[in-house]
């Protein structure tokens, strides 16, 4: 009796293609979670990174102009100078939005720190009447604004570090969503070659089914 070697069979195909299929299903999903740390990965380059390099090189700009304004004679320098304050405020914010590192969210911290210091010293310049305290507040004030200008540098470094961990962190996703890409190639391979087998033995089957009995 052949059906139980055939019921056989056909019971450790079927498992067989239950697990190829189950494989395909799992590298589909591996695939899927790869995409999508690759799409959060260029997102945050550009959100996190390039962005916030643009946000420093504005406040850059903005502290020149501010610069440039205090060493003027202009009759609006104090409201001026408010109008400069707000839109730094305003660059500020959108900056601490985005997404911050450990490191990062120190280094802001003493951003923030300096420039709050040589704000205050900004306002006593302009309060102040007595010369000789000007000529210090003025030293203070030169100080404090390398000191801010050098955290905004070690800032645009973070950024630069920060985005080239994420362009290496993407390198690898992509190298991974191929490896993963090829183990399916392979797969769907032997998935044809086990159709094959299964065409090529039914026809076999059927061949030896009627082909006829000679009696001596």
């Amino acid at each position: 009796m052949k059906w139980p070697y055939s019921l056989k069979n056909k019971l450790s195909v079927s498992i067989i293609l239950t697990i190829i299929i189950l494989l395909i299903l799992l590298v589909n999903i591996q695939n899927r979670q790869r995409f999508e740390q690759l799409d959060h990965s260029m997102s945050s380059i550009y959100e996190d990174r390039l962005m916030v390099q643009n946000y420093l090189f504005k406040l850059y700009d903005n502290l020149q102009k501010e610069e440039k304004l205090r060493n003027s004679t202009s009759n609006s320098i104090i409201k001026d100078l408010a109008e400069l304050k707000e839109e730094r405020q305003q660059i500020i914010s959108k900056y601490e939005e985005t997404y911050l590192t450990e490191k990062e969210r120190k280094e802001f911290a003493n951003f923030l720190n300096h420039l709050n210091k040589k704000d205050k010293l900004e306002q006593q310049i302009l309060e102040s009447k007595d010369s000789t305290t000007r000529v210090n507040l003025h030293e203070a004030f030169e100080t404090n604004t390398a000191k801010t200008l050098n955290s905004m540098r070690n800032l645009s470094n973070i950024q630069t570090q920060e985005g080239k961990a994420l362009q290496i962190s993407s390198h690898k996703i992509v190298l991974g969503s191929l490896s993963i890409s090829q183990l399916e190639l392979a797969i769907l391979i032997v998935l044809a070659l086990v159709i094959q087998v299964l065409i090529f033995t039914s026809k076999t089957l059927k061949i030896k089914t009627h082909t006829p009995h000679h009696l001596n």
